[in-house]
């Protein structure tokens, strides 16, 4: 019976983001502190574009931003993770960092597509694995299901509404970040065995952490 009931809840979720999607843009604060941070700074005519469609690599240098690290940073070896990542590629390095933190993951043959669009469920995933909610998205049905969930309970997707598997709209993907600058990080509290997850809400004991809190400082 409880498997029937999560297939139910996954397909009218499924059915709710069956929706068109049109161009829709950040508020002129969100824009300004996705500048401010270098989140996400438009094309070289500084032209943000919100109406256009982003790359697999875009959007993958866009949470890594978010997490405050940069192409250089020294997370990961000078060895490409995927066969279609060259040594060259412009992101290579956003990319790297974003697969050692389990971000990202390849296609079933193991490429990363870097220059396919990246489509909403998959920047949501990004940005729920980012968040540390990936534990709870997982027990909810996994991808894309539980991240949509996710992503919809911690007010990321508040006011929007997707086409299933469609590429993902600049506009969209700005105001989706711009949210996640403060929804409360999860992290793990627990280890071994009996591994534990807290949300750090400010409450309960625990403090209040948010991404913001990288850019605050």
């Amino acid at each position: 019976m409880k498997k029937i009931i999560a297939i139910i809840i996954s397909v009218i979720f499924i059915l709710s983001l069956s929706i068109p999607s049109f161009a829709i843009e950040p508020t002129g604060e969100q824009i300004s502190e996705l500048k401010e941070y270098g989140i996400i700074t438009g094309d070289p005519d500084g032209n943000m574009r919100f109406g256009d469609t982003l790359t697999r690599s875009e959007a993958v240098k866009i949470i890594c931003t978010l997490l405050c690290f940069n192409e250089n940073s020294n997370i990961v070896g000078i060895e490409s993770p995927f066969p279609d990542v060259s040594e060259y590629h412009w992101a290579k390095g956003y990319i790297s960092i974003a697969k050692e933190l389990k971000i990202v993951e390849g296609d079933p043959s193991g490429y990363f597509n870097p220059e396919a669009s990246v489509t909403n469920e998959e920047f949501i995933k990004m940005l729920v694995v980012a968040l540390g909610y990936e534990p709870i998205a997982e027990s909810r049905g996994g991808y894309p299901v539980g991240y949509n969930m996710v992503a919809s309970n911690c007010g990321i997707t508040e006011g929007l509404q997707f086409e299933v598997n469609t590429p993902a709209l600049r506009g969209e993907v700005a105001i989706m970040t711009a949210k996640a600058l403060d929804v409360p990080l999860m992290k793990q509290v627990g280890f071994g065995t009996n591994a534990e997850y807290a949300v750090m809400d400010g409450k309960n004991g625990m403090a209040l952490e948010t991404l913001r809190d990288n850019f605050e400082k």
